[in-house]
Formats: structure tokens, C-alpha cells, sequence
């Protein structure tokens, strides 16, 4: 079994013994459009955002979340070397967790990347990025909630860095 096949495991047992523990957990995906503002200047539309397609929040108490946000990619074609990404996003949110008003929260975390490439030279390249950012969410009901948020991120590449701007919306179911 190969080391991201664990590791996938491990924070798959992870989110699900933390669900277990918490009084509450958020579950939702983003629609979100990242614009990285290093030489490339390139802008990236996704639903769910490139990047984060799931993610999973566990409360710590009435004001703080502990989020976790794993994904995992792969493409291939006959004319594109196939490729493929693994990604763990951990941010801790600060801010009212229920109330029906839009409600205020700040972000910070980090996030991990992987990718890997097939073809005639096989290869892998890894990256670290720190955020930080602030959103509003709206409590609809017991259930679900609405997310509005705006991201910095700096990423750590091997072949530089970058800034990345995040804005999303989203949608989350909460279990309690």
C-alpha cells in the first residue's frame, strides 16, 4: 500500500473518530474562483472550487471550528500526460457557530499539496501553503447554512511562491 493510500486512510479514520467526538459537525462543498497573483496571473473557475471539494468542520465549542478540507484528483487523456493531485486543507474558524443572522468568522490554517505526473518521466512535486481570510455565515434553519468567504493564501513551491486570492459560496449540512 502505497504511502498517500495511508495517508488517506488515516484522515479518513481521523475526520470520523473527530465527528464522533464533536457536538456538531459541518459538512459542504464551494463554488469559489481563485485568481493567483504571482507572474502567471492565472484565474481557475470550479464547482466545487479547484482545490477543495469537500470539507468537513468539527465545532470546539459555541465560537471555534476545526475544518478539514481533502481532495483528491486525477485526469488523464490520450494527449495530456496523466497526472494526479492529493491535497489536505486544515484551517481553524473563529466565530459564532449558530444563530439564524449572518454571522461573522475569521480563518487561518495551512494546506498541503501533492502532484504527481505519469508518462515517459515519472515525477512528483510537492507544495505547503499558509491562509488566512474572513466570511459571513447564514444558519438556515437547524440544517443547513449558507458561506460567503474571501481567502489569501501563500503558497510554498519548489519553484517559488505565490499568492492565491479565494473567493467562495457555499452550501453545508450541520448534524446537530
Amino acid at each position: 500500500m502505497s504511502w498517500a493510500c495511508r495517508m488517506l486512510l488515516m484522515l479518513i479514520t481521523g475526520v470520523l473518530c473527530g465527528c464522533a467526538l464533536s457536538d456538531a459537525a459541518e459538512i459542504g462543498f464551494d463554488l469559489g474562483v481563485t485568481a493567483q497573483l504571482d507572474r502567471e496571473h492565472d484565474v481557475v473557475v470550479g464547482l466545487p472550487r479547484p482545490g477543495r471539494q469537500i470539507r468537513v468542520g468539527l465545532a470546539l465549542s459555541d465560537r471555534d471550528e476545526l475544518e478539514i478540507a481533502p481532495t483528491f484528483t486525477y485526469s488523464s487523456s490520450e494527449a495530456a500526460t496523466p497526472r494526479s493531485s492529493i491535497s489536505l486543507g486544515l484551517s481553524y474558524l473563529r466565530g459564532r457557530v449558530v444563530g439564524g443572522h449572518p454571522l461573522p468568522y475569521v480563518r487561518v490554517g495551512g494546506r498541503w499539496r501533492m502532484d504527481s505526473f505519469s508518462g515517459p518521466y515519472d515525477y512528483s512535486v510537492s507544495q505547503f501553503g499558509l491562509l488566512g481570510g474572513a466570511g459571513l455565515k447564514w444558519r438556515v434553519g437547524k440544517v443547513l447554512a449558507l458561506r460567503s468567504d474571501a481567502t489569501v493564501e501563500r503558497t510554498f513551491r519548489s519553484a517559488g511562491s505565490g499568492w492565491d486570492l479565494v473567493l467562495l459560496g457555499g452550501v453545508s449540512a450541520f448534524t446537530n
